[in-house]
């Protein structure tokens, strides 16, 4: 009778430590598990992902890191996006104020491609100013006023100013 009972005890203690055991293991995974699937979120470009912190552990200061990290960047996202918007607006602005004037205006990014070209600019030049945008200068713009043009914007103290870009 000693050893069922003993054996029955012993059971149990056996059941209830593995019964703690897969416990514990949950509370331990379930974090992890949550802050991964947080992470999926946001590669997915889902910034509004929060997960529940609770606790004081490591694990917690993680994910409230995680939060803090989500909502800076959705604060980025929104500042970003309306910077774009103004810029946007400006860039429209500028162009219809160039588009009127009318001196010729020809803007060039870095790379000497043509970003802009209002039509006093074209009809100087001679040239159809739609199909120049993203051409570079150099292939639009005739050689005898080509080559003075070069020698003003390769030149490092003049570069910037007058108005020219790149």
């Amino acid at each position: 009778n000693h050893t069922v009972t003993l054996l029955l005890v012993a059971l149990l203690l056996l059941l209830t430590a593995i019964w703690s055991g897969f416990r514990i293991a949950d509370n331990i995974t379930d974090p992890i598990t949550n802050l991964v699937i947080g992470t999926r979120k946001v590669a997915a470009g889902e910034l509004s992902a929060t997960l529940s912190v609770t606790g004081n552990d490591e694990l917690s200061i993680l994910m409230a890191s995680f939060n803090a990290m989500t909502r800076k960047l959705a604060e980025n996202r929104t500042e970003l996006q309306s910077t774009n918007a103004l810029l946007e607006e400006r860039g429209r602005f500028m162009a219809a104020i160039v588009g009127n004037i009318s001196a010729g205006v020809i803007s060039v990014n870095r790379f000497d491609e043509i970003t802009l070209i209002n039509p006093a600019a074209g009809a100087l030049l001679g040239v159809d100013t739609e199909k120049t945008l993203g051409r570079p200068f150099t292939r639009v713009i005739p050689g005898e006023v080509l080559h003075p043009l070069r020698a003003l914007i390769d030149n490092p103290a003049v570069r910037g100013h007058v108005g020219l870009s790149t």
